[in-house]
């Protein structure tokens, strides 16, 4: 008996082995199905968000461009939010998970747009902030508190805003720039974006908690070669998302930031530019790839430290091109614009295939009780 304990004591070491290899084939077998958002009478869309309910909104596009507007797709259906009063255009950019969404409507001369907040079945004009005459919604939290733009009569410096119950609020800029642009916010109110001046200097991505507007690159290492200059997301951990560039200016690399450290996350193999768009509470972060030549982008996922071309995750045969991935959710689900089978601009959503598949879990959970329980057979088996 304590033979055959001391043979199985050297289990543990060959199930481990079992464990990474079903992990390394769990990575491989990761796998999306792609479902075209395209609206009838439309001929191009544009999806730039989704909630943890799979709900996604956008815009669709005639073959002119002329008078866009918001969608939402929901229950497998597209439908089309109209508009503001006044307006002949409209554009979706946010979706919380009340199913509220917020983007902007215009004339078709595009001056004067204002945000909107969707919610009910009505679309609300949400106005501008005092002195502005113009206001635009990227994004909102689930307690309704909105973020985005506004500007002056002449487009000249504008600033971030936060709409918060019933009203906007100017949050200035990052000190020695005269204008922003809030993109992203979390549930606990903190904002991300970035800060521009009219000359040739670098802008600034920011953050804003507290009521302070903080220049991120004061956050990182002095010495650390890159300048952060637009953060475009932040999840729920206060993981930043965004685009930093090196002093050279060139080739632009996504970044996380996090607990006070900046991190570059490459790129897509064959390309030498990354631009991150969104990242979910997993801290997976979606963006695109792209080169100088007319080489089409390609859509990345990030997830546990490696960064993957999208196209890579697709079946083989499915026609289309994933150019630029916009969001992702808590699930998985990623949403953002590529070339269709037919040759069109359309938007897309990306959902994971069911995997492991149960054998695959139930061996995973036998080799997790096997190492465990090897290990208190081995403990039992040594003298004393």
């Amino acid at each position: 008996m304590r033979q055959a304990i001391k043979a199985f004591s050297l289990g543990p070491g060959v199930v481990v082995c079992i464990l990474l290899c079903e992990a390394h084939t769990f990575a491989q077998s990761v796998e999306y199905s792609v479902t075209e958002l395209s609206a009838p009478s439309y001929d191009h869309s544009y999806a730039y968000g989704i909630n943890n309910d799979g709900q996604v909104v956008g815009s669709t596009y005639t073959g002119s461009n002329r008078f866009p507007h918001a969608f939402l797709y929901s229950g497998g259906s597209m439908h089309d939010l109209g508009t503001v009063p006044g307006c002949n255009s409209s554009y979706a950019y946010g979706i919380n998970d009340n199913g509220q969404v917020v983007g902007n409507a215009c004339t078709g001369s595009n001056r004067f747009a204002h945000a909107f907040l969707y919610s009910g079945g009505s679309m609300l004009n949400l106005g501008t902030v005092p002195g502005r005459s113009s206001s635009y919604a990227y994004e909102i939290n689930e307690n309704g508190q909105v973020v985005g733009n506004g500007y002056t009569r002449s487009n000249r410096f504008p600033h971030a805003f936060l709409y918060s119950g019933g009203s906007m609020h100017d949050l200035g800029t990052v000190p020695g720039y005269r204008s922003s642009y809030a993109y992203g916010i979390n549930e606990d109110g903190q904002v991300v974006g970035d800060a521009y001046t009219r000359s040739n200097r670098f802008p600034h991505a920011f953050l804003y908690s507290g009521g302070l507007m903080i220049d991120l690159n004061s956050l990182i290492a002095t010495n650390s070669g890159w300048t952060l200059e637009e953060a475009t997301a932040i999840n729920n951990d206060g993981e930043i998302v965004g685009n930093a560039y090196t002093r050279s200016g060139k080739f632009p690399r996504a970044f996380l930031y996090s607990d006070g450290s900046m991190l570059s996350l490459g790129t897509v193999p064959g390309y030498n530019s990354s631009y991150a768009h969104g990242i979910n509470d997993d801290g997976q972060v979606v963006g695109s790839a792209g080169t100088r030549s007319s080489r089409l982008p390609h859509a990345f996922l990030y997830s546990g430290g490696l960064m993957m071309d999208l196209n890579s995750l697709i079946a083989t045969n499915s026609g289309w091109t994933l150019e630029v991935a916009t969001a992702i959710n808590d699930n998985g689900q990623i949403v953002g614009e590529g070339i269709d089978p037919g040759g069109n601009q359309e938007a897309f959503l990306l959902t994971p295939d069911p995997v492991p598949e149960p054998a695959t879990l139930g061996l995973l959970a036998l080799g997790i009780g096997v190492l465990f329980a090897g290990r208190k057979l081995h403990q039992r088996s040594l003298p004393g």
